[in-house]
């Protein structure tokens, strides 16, 4: 019998295992169950409000999106990354037609570039509506420039 132990590299601790009715496991999580925070706002009116900010130039990356807003005539709201100079689409909606209200988890990293902020902006009539975003605060050496993150694209 070999004996096969998956430990840390520098500090040659074993990582988690469990025993269970089937064996032992592997316990692993995924960054943004560990990591993650999330932020809640209610719009009631027409703006541009920052949602997640990274820290210092580091990025964001999304890990759930929820929507919910009420049917406007000629509303519209975008939800875009944005560091000052660049913007870049995530979502728009627009509510002349019926109401939206829609919830997602994003996988295939949604993650922004460096110093870019996520930011919800309504224009149009206003309106009242909600939107909560899930989000990881990536640092900077985990995180690409605005040219780097949109060759990889």
């Amino acid at each position: 019998m070999i004996r096969l132990v998956l430990a840390d590299a520098k500090t040659l601790e074993a990582l988690g295992v469990v025993d269970t009715a089937f064996g032992k496991i592997l316990c692993v999580q995924a960054p943004g169950k560990a990591f993650g925070v999330f932020r809640t706002r209610k719009f009631t009116g027409t703006g541009t409000v920052k949602m997640a900010e990274p820290a210092g130039d580091g990025s964001v990356e999304l890990t759930d999106l929820i929507v919910s807003f009420e049917k406007k005539t000629s509303a519209e709201v975008v939800i875009q990354f944005n560091d000052g100079t660049n913007t870049e689409l995530i979502w728009f909606g627009d509510l002349q037609d019926a109401p939206i209200s829609f919830g997602t988890g994003f996988t295939g990293n949604w993650q922004g570039w460096q110093s870019a902020w996520v930011e919800v902006d309504i224009t149009g009539a206003n309106l009242d509506g909600s939107v909560a975003l899930g989000y990881i605060k990536r640092l900077k050496k985990d995180s690409l420039t605005y040219p780097k993150w949109d060759a990889r694209r």
